[in-house]
């Protein structure tokens, strides 16, 4: 969100503050409808708290090698 008023905001002075107040006005939507609408009573427990860390160790190795991969692919012609 701050990529998009640094981006738009050399453009049109005016919109900074309006996003600003816009993206305030959305986390406070966002963290209340989280909160009371859709939390889940019923616990999960610990296997999807695993599942999660695994996915994020995952995630970071797929990174690594993509971007030995494709950093190869696309510096080797430099």
């Amino acid at each position: 969100m701050i990529f998009i008023c640094s981006f738009y905001g050399y453009l049109l002075p005016l919109i900074t503050p309006i996003l600003i107040m816009a993206f305030a006005i959305q986390y406070w939507v966002d963290k209340l409808n989280l909160s009371r609408n859709y939390s889940s009573p019923v616990d999960m427990g610990y296997h999807l708290t695993e599942f999660t860390w695994k996915a994020f160790e995952m995630s970071l190795l797929l990174f690594v090698l993509g971007h030995l991969i494709w950093g190869n692919y696309f510096y080797e012609k430099l």
